[in-house]
């Protein structure tokens, strides 16, 4: 039985990746299927109004810096690398499971900092803590601009909803300063992942062009 799924699962992968009409059909399948419940999505776009024009960063820290203590990046440095990206003074909007909040009180000398306790106070509705991640990753979605946290699946996500969406800036920035712009740094005859893993990533540290072109 093992190997059986295990040769089905093999099949199903080289369809993917020879048939384009049936790797087409997979994505379009993931997007339209899988995906968040419409109050969870109606909440964060209505969030997201509210900001605009915004920008995002997700800074992934808490248990994840135990895992990756290459991620475990001073406040200086996230700010050092994001000024590259996002213009100074704009609205920045926070993403981040630290719990400390003085550990974003440079970033206020930079930008107009928001967090999404900052505006859920304001909301007359009871939000859930299960469904707080899951507006977090939509309203990042639809940043202008958003600079997620290397190998976390989280910001991974955001960069699969922003290329549902077509945003107009889908180049994938991280907060150590790694840069992917697939249109730039891949030769035609190879796929996303290829330099991406060349350079040392696991496949499972980000998301990819080609699962998101529809």
């Amino acid at each position: 039985m093992v190997l059986i799924c295990f040769i089905v699962c093999l099949v199903i992968l080289a369809l993917l990746i020879f048939d384009q009409s049936f790797s087409k059909a997979a994505v379009e399948l993931m997007r339209l299927f899988v995906r968040f419940k419409p109050e969870i999505i109606h909440l964060a776009y209505q969030i997201a109004s509210r900001l605009k024009p915004f920008n995002a960063v997700h800074v992934r820290r808490g248990d994840f810096i135990n895992q990756y203590p290459m991620q475990n990046i001073s406040s200086k440095s996230i700010i050092q690398t994001i000024t590259k990206y996002i213009p100074p003074m704009t609205r920045l909007y926070i993403s981040t499971d630290e719990t400390s909040r003085s550990f974003f009180d440079d970033f206020s000398k930079h930008y107009k900092v928001v967090f999404l306790s900052n505006i859920t106070s304001s909301l007359q509705r009871k939000i859930s803590a299960e469904s707080l991640a899951c507006i977090e990753q939509v309203i990042c979605s639809v940043a202008d601009i958003f600079v997620g946290t290397r190998l976390s699946t989280f910001s991974g996500y955001i960069t699969r909803l922003r290329g549902y969406r077509n945003a107009a800036d889908k180049t994938v920035y991280f907060t150590d300063g790694y840069r992917i712009d697939d249109g730039i740094a891949n030769h035609e005859d190879l796929f996303s992942w290829v330099p991406w893993i060349k350079s040392g990533n696991p496949l499972w540290g980000r998301e990819y062009e080609e699962g998101l072109r529809l």
